[in-house]
């Protein structure tokens, strides 16, 4: 089934599927192991495996650029940072989209339904990213790197209560996996002596890391939201527009004189700062397409593996020293996220959206005896999904 007309993505069908029925006898361990291993060896698996491993990889080219800039050039500056990554958004995917809209979706459609959203939205994204970079000039890395991991746990409940996802065992296994890899990454740092950095106020970088993580996690569970009932284009290009608007304000508040103080004669802190929105802009149009085919909890246990690949690269720009803990808690966060996927959240029918039940419901009137392979018909759940999986 197709979705609303105009819609530029054209990629999402809704299926229709009945759950089991019960049975009086639950299915052997060897058709269990049988269905995980058919599902290790789908494609969409390893898809939504690399595509988190590139988001974790640009995501460590950020925080690799904005390290440079406060330690080597004494450059501290986040709202500065973002600001060219939302223009660029609003540029590239305002245009886009205009460019695809007609009288029954677009993006003047998308504005006067939604603006007061998507402005919001823009508010939690823009101070999200300043509290997350700001928090490395008062607090230890190694903070930085415990508490952002509250915006699994804040995406969990959201995706439970918003989404209305229903987590089995194997998700739970997979996200505690994710974390041990993680914490086990901080104790790499603890014994290379990577965090013994004074820091100015531990206390307040703390609070600013915990803030970032859970507006991280509104902001992703809203963005996974966005993209699978209305469009990728949608999400980006009114991201950047309200992005920019707020991001410019609060730029002329907070940072005026910090940019008059920075030395622009040299070229490695404008190369630093075009590298970082570049990495960023990368980021942000490649994290829908991560969303839409697995999810906002996806996402964020990807992302964890970021700090194994910013020790590589800072091993040489930052002389890190390389601990056997760094390869253990990465392997740990890749068997987690592989342990996650084996098994997609459940979604119940009466949860789904309107306008997708809607479809639905339409398309069931209009489907012939024998449906197609995409459409299958059932009586009580509804699964929306990539077309193009």
């Amino acid at each position: 089934m197709e979705r609303e007309a105009g819609d530029p993505e054209g990629a999402l069908a809704v299926r229709i599927h009945s759950e089991p029925e019960v049975s009086a006898e639950e299915p052997s361990l060897a058709a269990k192991i049988c269905l995980i291993s058919k599902k290790l060896r789908s494609k969409t698996l390893w898809i939504s495996f690399l595509l988190g491993q590139l988001c974790s990889a640009l995501l460590c080219g950020t925080a690799v650029t904005s390290t440079y800039l406060t330690t080597v050039k004494g450059v501290n500056c986040p709202t500065a940072q973002s600001f060219l990554n939302y223009v660029l958004l609003g540029v590239v995917y305002a245009t886009s989209f205009g460019c695809y809209s007609d009288k029954n979706y677009g993006f003047s459609v998308a504005f006067k339904q939604r603006w007061w959203k998507y402005l919001i939205l823009g508010v939690i994204d823009v101070e999200a990213n300043y509290l997350m970079v700001k928090a490395y000039a008062y607090t230890s890395l190694t903070s930085v790197q415990l508490l952002d991991c509250v915006t699994i746990p804040v995406v969990l409940l959201l995706s439970c209560a918003v989404l209305h996802y229903r987590f089995r065992i194997l998700h739970y296994v997979g996200v505690a996996m994710c974390v041990a890899g993680a914490v086990t990454m901080v104790f790499g740092d603890v014994y290379t002596k990577k965090s013994d950095e004074e820091t100015r106020n531990a206390l307040m970088g703390d609070f600013m890391v915990f803030g970032g993580a859970v507006l991280y996690g509104f902001s992703n569970v809203a963005e996974e939201f966005i993209v699978k009932s209305y469009s990728r284009l949608e999400f980006l290009s009114m991201l950047g527009l309200f992005g920019s608007l707020i991001n410019g304000i609060q730029l002329v508040a907070l940072e005026r004189h910090e940019l008059n103080n920075i030395d622009w004669t040299d070229w490695e802190i404008s190369a630093c700062l075009i590298l970082f929105a570049v990495f960023l802009f990368g980021l942000y149009s490649l994290v829908p397409f991560l969303m839409r085919r697995a999810g906002a909890s996806i996402f964020n246990l990807s992302i964890l593996s970021a700090d194994f690949y910013a020790l590589v690269i800072g091993m040489t720009l930052f002389n890190y020293q390389f601990h056997y803990f760094y390869f253990i808690g990465f392997i740990l966060v890749v068997a987690g996220l592989i342990t996650y996927s084996v098994q997609a959240p459940r979604t119940k029918y009466e949860n789904a959206p309107n306008a997708a039940v809607a479809q639905a419901e339409a398309a069931a009137r209009e489907l012939p005896d024998t449906a197609p392979d995409n459409v299958v018909l059932t009586r009580y759940a509804l699964e929306v999904y990539d077309s193009d999986d």
